[in-house]
């Protein structure tokens, strides 16, 4: 985490044009102090780290009880999207379906999918179907439209052939397109590594670069490995040794 601080630093560094998104399964795993603050120390580092927007993965769904789920979302100073989590007993949406920011006078679209699952307090519904009822308009809304999906990579593909204006897809999970892959004016951006452990030690950092009349016209995608080579941010080190004080199973 403080070098994942680091890093997102140098970048803001070169540039104010930038978003720092999360394709979702943050929330909540085996790790502390996640487990012992119900995913709210999670939110608090994504707040420190000035995230710009997240989705939910069906294990932040699960994992959580809805009343942990809504106080942990409830702490976040950014917006958290899916537009196919839903409570099950209300038939709500969880969150906002999207969330449309402004990088350079350019209104920045992020629709967020989940992957499906049925539970007993939210489900998650087809993101196929989803897709269908929020892109047409965020097409008309925004210059660049991203989607930002847990759904799978076969999903975000059925759902950029029906929908070329995405500008961009943020995958997340294991059956994530390996590197990046371009589907006609449309670039994929997610891991090409699926191994446990490896959850959080790695951070994409993709350049991408518009024409004058919003389409995309180059791209860089490098996966940074937060090792040794990347000082830890002290700040953030800190707050990471505090929570985990915090947190940490006391014997009577």
């Amino acid at each position: 985490m403080a070098r994942r601080a680091t890093l997102i630093e140098q970048e803001r560094a070169e540039s104010e044009r930038i978003l720092v998104l999360d394709a979702g399964n943050s929330l909540i795993g085996d790790r502390e102090p996640a487990v012992s603050s119900r995913g709210r120390t999670s939110i608090e580092a994504l707040n420190a780290l000035g995230y710009d927007a997240m989705t939910l993965g069906a294990l932040d769904v699960t994992m959580l009880s809805l009343p942990d789920l809504e106080t942990a979302l409830g702490e976040a100073e950014f917006p958290v999207v899916s537009a196919n989590a839903v409570v099950s007993a209300t038939g709500a949406l969880l969150t906002e379906p999207y969330a449309i920011l402004e990088r350079g006078g350019q209104r920045i679209a992020i629709l967020g999918l989940t992957d499906p699952w049925e539970g007993p307090e939210v489900r998650v519904e087809d993101p196929l179907e989803a897709a269908r009822r929020y892109l047409p308009e965020l097409a008309e809304r925004a210059d660049i439209v991203v989607l930002l999906s847990r759904a799978g990579a076969d999903v975000d593909r059925t759902i950029v052939e029906e929908f070329p204006a995405i500008d961009i897809v943020v995958g997340g999970g294991s059956a994530a397109v390996t590197t990046t892959l371009s589907s006609g004016s449309t670039v994929f951006l997610a891991r090409d590594y699926a191994s446990p452990g490896d959850a959080g030690t790695r951070v994409g950092v993709a350049h991408l670069t518009f024409s004058r009349q919003g389409t995309l016209a180059d791209h860089t995608w490098l996966q940074v490995l937060l090792d040794a080579s990347l000082p830890e941010d002290a700040e953030i080190a800190a707050w990471v040794t505090q929570a985990l004080d915090e947190y940490r199973p006391r014997t009577p």
